[in-house]
């Protein structure tokens, strides 16, 4: 059993971003996650930094962060869906939790529009 699990997000540019999830991290969430994959959705952003990506499956409540840091993903649970923070912020106005980083790419994450169609897949 190993702690991390590589994904890699197919962009529509055809052009990659990698990270990795971590059991330690999500222990709850980490096998809903992976066992999901591959996943085809849509993008969506909070703000300007913050880009969402629903997934079809409810996420289990687990400890709650307020400040990220860039190239973090999370789960925000009311939106069943994994995000990744484009910039280090604060988040209050909803309950999140960190699952894992981008681990290369997150600069071609930034040119991504609102609706465009990425593929989750695992590595």
């Amino acid at each position: 059993m190993t702690d991390a699990f590589n994904i890699a997000i197919s962009l529509p540019n055809n052009k990659i971003a990698k990270g990795k999830i971590y059991r330690s991290w999500t222990p709850f969430n980490y096998e809903k996650i992976t066992n999901s994959l591959p996943l085809k959705t849509r993008v969506y952003y909070i703000g300007r930094d913050l880009i969402y990506l629903p997934f079809n499956i409810k996420f289990k409540p687990e400890k709650y962060i307020e400040k990220i840091s860039k190239g973090q993903i999370l789960i925000i649970h009311y939106l069943n869906s994994l995000s990744i923070s484009l910039a280090p912020q604060r988040i209050y106005r909803y309950k999140a939790t960190l699952v894992g980083e981008i681990t290369e790419g997150l600069e071609n994450l930034k040119f991504l529009k609102k609706g465009d169609i990425v593929t989750i897949k695992g590595e």
